[in-house]
């Protein structure tokens, strides 16, 4: 379903206030790419060229569990075809993996889409078929 407007830009990579932490690459012993709370990300690290850890501004707050739930989804069904290796093996004897920030926005628009498309069924139902009570 097409959009009204396009979410992706109204997520803001790199910003020092965000409300959303993002770890994406893997560490040395296990796949740990993932969404976190900022609070675990340090303000005074996140600079403007940023690749590794940062914080994201949403225009909602985010379901942080699903995200990652998604990410674990794509790594499991395309093998991590499409997150960069980076910087050799983990001790699991796995390429440690990266993911860009294109793909993280998507994960995130996705979620959005979901939230707003739900908020907007509950808030505007669709009108009720009137009930059949018979030959009058």
């Amino acid at each position: 379903m097409p959009r009204k407007y396009n979410i992706e830009k109204e997520i803001k990579f790199n910003n020092p206030n965000g409300s959303l932490g993002l770890i994406a690459i893997d560490n040395t012993t296990e796949p740990s790419i993932r969404f976190c709370q900022p609070e675990e990300i340090q303000r005074h690290k996140i600079k403007k060229q940023s690749r590794s850890i940062t914080r994201i501004s949403t225009p909602i707050p985010v379901h942080i569990p699903y995200l990652n739930k998604r990410i674990n989804h794509i790594r499991k069904t395309t093998h991590d075809t499409f997150l960069t290796a980076f910087k050799g093996l983990r001790k699991d004897g796995y390429y440690r993996r990266r993911i860009d920030f294109e793909l993280a926005k998507r994960i995130i628009a996705e979620q959005i889409d979901a939230i707003v498309k739900d908020a907007n069924y509950l808030s505007n139902p669709p009108p009720r078929k009137p009930e059949w009570t018979g030959w009058a």
